[in-house]
């Protein structure tokens, strides 16, 4: 569809390069997509895994021994 916009006139859009500026953004994006599925695999392929970033780890002998007032103990 891109094919049948305006090229020339007062309505037309701008181009650089033959592409327009969203054609040029839609092939960073691409090349991004790209650049972030080869930086996945090689983490994949070390063992990290992305989440040890973001949470906290706690051990089970750490959490605090709390029963609820409401709750009864089996």
């Amino acid at each position: 569809m891109d094919f049948l916009r305006l090229r020339e006139g007062e309505s037309s859009d701008p181009r650089y390069g033959s592409l327009t500026p969203a054609q040029w953004a839609c092939i960073a994006l691409f090349v991004f997509g790209l650049v972030m599925v080869a930086v996945i695999r090689r983490n994949i392929q070390k063992g990290l895994d992305p989440l040890e970033k973001v949470t906290v780890k706690t051990e089970p002998e750490a959490l605090p021994d709390v029963v609820p007032d409401n709750v009864t103990p089996t």
